[in-house]
């Protein structure tokens, strides 16, 4: 009898908690399961080292894809992970028609993805422009082209060397984030300023001398194509939807803005939402698009650069009362672009009044935990030489490299910015650009595509943003 109470008792307990039981379970299931959640953890080796299972190489990041946690990017374990990028140009010294990474004639890809990771980077920034995705491109290298280094991608199109590119990467631990640089064959800023340059919304040229070709449904239709030839690999985790949008040398018909909020017009109130320039409208539509083709990657969402309204690294004032909303909300990650003076042209570039704009312009995003931000560019030459259009002294390049890095690492220059518990990795950055470049910067490599060895300048920077997991 007492025994059969018992069981009664149990079953009266059971029947008025099960309800809520299931609903957690089903809430759970749905966390855990979120499309495919975050798959290719346990399959994907990535970064995992394999003499000491269970953990991950140093600075390489764990199997599978990301996804947000607050304004923490974290694997699908849960664990806090920092992306720490370079950045490789696909147009800036190939010489040769298509759009494929530079280099390639100077060094074998393996090698070179190898050197990327023994350097401490773990993930490539890779630019595509949309004639690579169209076959508008059809061929890169002839035979002979690349002296021996790649024999492999002699007359492949655009793609296929991008497919070897995403497998040679994965071959050495690293990951990928895809950024739209162009609609045409141009390099460095798409100077209208938009995600496309043909139809409603645009002059229907690229602002910068090309006639126009991509309508912003063309742009979208190229973007999901790229994502979905590399869905379910987690090597690619990411796209970075449209590089440094901004509101044009006036090629435009109509200004870009933020669901509807033009330059400057940060307040709630007015504005023409879903127009053909309205930026917000797009990364929505498009990274929901993205996210259907490839389940599992991060969205990039860069605020356009607004020089006219003390903005030059990207606005996310907008988010405050206009966040984007997503379908997959915890794949979204905000984005902006710094560069000191000697660059970028803006000043100040350090000091109390820089790190304060910093805060109220893109900062504060990640200091309230809201999203997570992702500097997707920024370096400098960083060794006396120039690599500017500014005139700008070393030591004062050099303190807009450590107010920016002490920002990113939760350091507070002036008080000011995010704070990380030993628990947390801070803010992720992407350092421009892996090769020998001599210029507008120099790029990181000492002087050979081929070896590991960096310009110890911008080492002692860049290394300070690399991922390390015991922090």
């Amino acid at each position: 009898m007492q025994r059969t109470i018992c069981f009664l008792g149990v079953a009266l307990i059971w029947a008025a908690l099960a309800p809520l039981v299931a609903a957690q379970t089903e809430n759970d299931s749905d966390w855990r399961n979120r499309e495919d959640h975050d798959r290719g953890c346990e399959v994907d080796r990535g970064g995992w080292d394999d003499r000491d299972p269970g953990r991950y190489k140093p600075g390489l990041l764990p199997p599978g894809f990301l996804h947000a946690r607050g304004s923490q990017i974290v694997d699908c374990h849960e664990h806090p992970v920092r992306i720490a990028a370079v950045g490789w140009a696909s147009c800036l010294g190939n010489g040769i028609v298509g759009w494929v990474p530079d280099g390639l004639n100077d060094a074998p890809l393996q090698t070179m993805m190898n050197n990327i990771a023994k350097i401490g980077f773990n993930t490539i920034r890779i630019h595509w422009a949309d004639p690579s995705v169209r076959g508008a491109l059809p061929y890169t290298y002839a035979p002979g082209s690349t002296n021996g280094n790649n024999p492999q991608l002699e007359g492949k199109t655009s793609l296929q060397v991008f497919d070897a590119f995403v497998q040679t990467a994965g071959n050495a631990g690293l990951k990928i984030i895809f950024d739209h640089n162009a609609n045409e064959s141009v390099c460095g800023q798409q100077s209208n300023g938009l995600w496309f340059d043909s139809g409603p919304g645009s002059n229907n040229t690229d602002g910068n001398g090309n006639p126009g070709t991509v309508t912003a449904a063309q742009f979208q239709a190229d973007t999901v194509a790229l994502a979905a030839r590399y869905a379910g690999n987690s090597t690619v985790i990411g796209y970075d939807l449209d590089n440094e949008p901004n509101p044009g040398n006036g090629s435009q018909t109509n200004p870009i803005n933020w669901d509807g909020r033009v330059s400057g017009d940060t307040a709630d109130g007015g504005g023409s939402p879903g127009n053909p320039t309205d930026i917000a409208a797009m990364y929505q539509t498009v990274g929901n698009a993205v996210e259907k083709a490839a389940p599992g990657v991060l969205i990039v969402a860069e605020g356009f650069q607004d020089y006219g309204s003390s903005a030059p690294w990207g606005d996310l004032r907008y988010v405050t009362d206009h966040p984007l909303s997503l379908n997959r909300q915890d794949k979204l990650v905000y984005s902006i672009h710094n560069y000191p003076y000697a660059i970028s042209g803006w000043q100040p570039d350090s000091g109390l009044t820089a790190v304060s704009e910093w805060e109220t312009v893109w900062g504060f995003v990640q200091t309230q935990h809201i999203v997570p931000v992702w500097i997707g560019e920024m370096s400098d030459s960083l060794d006396g030489t120039g690599g500017g259009g500014n005139a700008e002294s070393l030591p004062a390049i050099q303190a807009w490299a450590t107010d920016l890095l002490n920002f990113m690492n939760g350091k507070q220059p002036y008080g000011i910015g995010p704070v990380f518990s030993h628990d947390q990795q801070p803010m992720s950055g992407d350092w421009w650009s892996f090769g020998i470049y001599q210029g507008d910067p120099d790029g990181v490599l000492l002087d050979s595509w081929a070896s590991p060895a960096v310009k110890p300048g911008q080492q002692y920077f860049f290394s300070q943003f690399f991922f390390r997991p015991d922090r």
